[in-house]
């Protein structure tokens, strides 16, 4: 797998799991559950750390689509973007479908994996 989009996706989980746990009903889920996240500023380190070692295109670019979306990161199953639920151009899968680069999908614009 491509080490951009290896980062982008640890990105993305660690950008979920902070927005989770900074939503009052989920933290009060969490809580009735019986566990809690201790370390969000841990976490937010790390994150940190992560994106410093992302190109500053890909971070524009994932920032706008977090934004936007609430998902940056789409998977791609049988040729179809779980990001838009549209059907990519057969070439474009053909060319794409190994996780050795950083593709977007030509739709919806969000980064994309191989699953």
């Amino acid at each position: 797998m491509n080490r951009e989009l290896e980062l982008l996706i640890k990105l993305h989980d660690m950008d979920m799991m902070i927005r989770d746990a900074s939503e009052e009903r989920y933290a009060a889920e969490e809580t009735d559950l019986g566990f809690v996240l201790a370390n969000l500023a841990a976490l937010e380190k790390a994150r940190e750390e992560i994106r410093e070692a992302i190109s500053e295109e890909h971070i524009r670019h994932y920032d706008r689509l977090f934004l936007k979306f609430g998902r940056a990161i789409a998977p791609v199953n049988h040729g179809i973007c779980y990001g838009c639920f549209i059907r990519l151009p057969t070439q474009f899968v053909q060319d794409s479908n190994e996780n050795d680069g950083v593709g977007v999908c030509p739709k919806c614009r969000r980064f994309l994996y191989w699953h």
